[in-house]
């Protein structure tokens, strides 16, 4: 059980979890239904299984979920007939995965730049510094750091409410044009050859992809 000093934080941390989740465009999903699961490899989930941060989180949400001999099944233990089960405390492995299908499906630049956003948010947040990965700490050192992973998660919290001006009908290009430029700035690997492709096709035309 995670201490109470960061009790709230694992709340807002699945809070952000499951809001990504709802901005993600529908479209995206069925695309990931057609591919049926080929990112979904054996041993994904075992990152939150290890993983003191995303085992607490996901255990606070769905209890004890994975099996006994989760170490020798053969495909990934998450994975069921409806998809994913992990509402909270799913891999970041599986969070940062933004191939050209599910780009494609996006309507426009700006949700194609939004998704890849969404996709980037969570693996930004459990960087807690230059040194320090929150997937790295341990139930012992973990409170120690409390406030600074509570500062994170409030702070991709505000980041996602700006980045939310990409897909806002009523924001002009000039808005989505400045906080574009501050979330590429922000974070560079954002932009994946699938994403630079995706823009490039909508700004000179399918020719311009490789």
């Amino acid at each position: 059980m995670l201490p109470e000093s960061l009790q709230h934080a694992a709340d807002r941390y699945i809070e952000l979890e499951r809001e990504i989740d709802r901005l993600v465009p529908q479209a995206c999903y069925q695309a990931c239904r057609e591919c049926e699961g080929k990112c979904c490899r054996a041993g994904m989930a075992n990152q939150t299984i290890r993983t003191w941060w995303l085992r607490e989180i996901s255990v606070r949400v769905h209890g004890t979920w994975w099996p006994g001999d989760w170490e020798g099944r053969a495909g990934c233990v998450a994975l069921t007939e409806r998809g994913c089960l992990l509402t909270a405390g799913r891999p970041i492995n599986c969070r940062i995965w933004y191939c050209q299908p599910w780009l494609d499906a996006c309507r426009g630049p700006w949700e194609a730049l939004f998704c890849a956003f969404l996709c980037e948010l969570l693996p930004r947040t459990v960087r807690l510094g230059p040194q320090l990965s929150l997937l790295d700490l341990t139930e012992a050192d973990g409170p120690r750091h409390a406030r600074l992973i509570a500062r994170r998660i409030e702070d991709a919290h505000e980041l996602l409410g700006r980045a939310r001006t990409l897909v806002d009908d009523a924001a002009d290009e000039g808005m989505r044009l400045r906080v574009a430029f501050e979330l590429v700035l922000g974070n560079p690997g954002m932009l994946q050859p699938a994403l630079c492709e995706r823009l490039l096709a909508d700004l000179c035309g399918p020719q311009a992809r490789r």
